[in-house]
Order: structure tokens, then C-alpha cells, then sequence
């Protein structure tokens, strides 16, 4: 991000300046996960499943913020987004590789259209996070996948649970 905003050669020495504020704000702006993410990820882990973390973010920024979350050792795999690509279709392409999995055996959680489209891409599941977005998204992503939108993290808890065995 920061790569294409500053285009010149000081780009490196601005993404480490960046880093310092970011860790900062971030402990004001994000103190701690949603609530209820941590207890999900664990009873997912619990019923054997892998978890891994999809994210646009550069390897960097998404270890602040996993480090500030204490959520570092909570994924099997984690796969982030870089100054050459973030297309996250490649990234779920990456899991079914790495697991030995078919499309209809994973699901991903995503809080834009783009990931829904990103998923149809490789033929996954994509569960709409809308508990943090504005209602105009919110619609946009009912419009995109409908029924499969949850506006609060007990109610895609509770899909995820009843429908485990067939993903």
C-alpha cells in the first residue's frame, strides 16, 4: 500500500516509519479481538479443523497486529498480502494445495464484496462478516451472498458449528 502511495525510492524508509505509528495506534484504535473471535477459533480448532488467516495485510503489519491481538498462535497457516499481489483466490488456491483439500471442504470469512468474489474464483464457500460494517455494505454484501451474510459473530458461531462435517 504504502509502495504505491510513495513511488520514488524512500518508500522502504517510509513503511518503517510506519511500523512504530501503526503498533501505536493500534493498541487505541483495536485494543483486543471482537468478542467471541478467540472462543470460535478455538472450538474450531477443537472439532479438528484448520484454521488459517487469509489477510491483504503485509507480513509485517499483520504481526503487529496478531502480536497486540495475542492471536499469534492461534492459526494453523497464516497467509498474507504483499506489494506484488493480494489476491486471496491464489491464497485459498494455496490451502487446497497445502491440505490436500477440495473447494467444498473450506470456507472463508470475509467482510467485502471483493472476498466473495475472490472465493467464487476457486468455487469456496465465503461467509459474510457484518458485524463491524456500515449498513450500505452491509447490503451490498446480502445482494452478493445471500443468506450466508451474519451480522454478529454468536450467529456465524452457530452456522459454522451445525454445518462443520460438511466442510
Amino acid at each position: 500500500m504504502i509502495r504505491k502511495v510513495i513511488k520514488n525510492e524512500y518508500w522502504k524508509q517510509a513503511l518503517q516509519d510506519f511500523y512504530p505509528i501503526y503498533m501505536k495506534l493500534h493498541r487505541f484504535m483495536c485494543p483486543q479481538p471482537f468478542q467471541g473471535i478467540r472462543e470460535l477459533i478455538i472450538q474450531l480448532r477443537q472439532n479438528n479443523l484448520i484454521v488459517a488467516l487469509i489477510t491483504g495485510k503485509g507480513a509485517k503489519s499483520c504481526e503487529i497486529t496478531l502480536q497486540q491481538l495475542g492471536m499469534d498462535s492461534d492459526f494453523d497457516r497464516i497467509i498474507t498480502g504483499n506489494a506484488e499481489r493480494n489476491t486471496k483466490h491464489e491464497a485459498l488456491n494455496e490451502l487446497l494445495n497445502v491440505y490436500h483439500l477440495s473447494p467444498s471442504e473450506i470456507v472463508y470469512i470475509g467482510d467485502t464484496v471483493s472476498d466473495i468474489m475472490q472465493c467464487r474464483m476457486v468455487n469456496v464457500v465465503c461467509l459474510s462478516a457484518a458485524w463491524c460494517v456500515t449498513n450500505s455494505i452491509q447490503e451490498k454484501l446480502e445482494k452478493c451472498n445471500p443468506g450466508k451474510v451474519f451480522n454478529s459473530i454468536e450467529k456465524i458461531s452457530e452456522y459454522l458449528l451445525k454445518h462443520t462435517n460438511e466442510y
